[in-house]
């Protein structure tokens, strides 16, 4: 995840980090949701890689979207 969003532009908007972010996650067999699809048609993402992001950043298994919330702090501080 860290790689992904270092390798976005300086000033990424909440919607490429999001993007971004779901990205990385459809990559990991244990964060697919084969319930969803993405829209490419692969896997969507499961609910579990959020909640495993706000656990890490903020100590709670819910949060804002987390795109919003790496934009408004900025992708190196979050």
């Amino acid at each position: 995840l860290s790689d992904a969003l270092g390798a976005l532009p300086q000033g990424a908007d909440g919607e490429a980090i999001q993007n971004a972010a779901l990205n990385v996650a459809r990559r990991i067999e244990r964060y697919q949701d084969h319930s969803k699809q993405s829209p490419e048609g692969g896997p969507g993402v499961s609910v579990a890689f959020f909640q495993m992001i706000y656990q890490v950043l903020i100590g709670q298994e819910r949060g804002p979207r987390f795109g919003s919330f790496a934009a408004l702090y900025g992708i190196a501080e979050t």
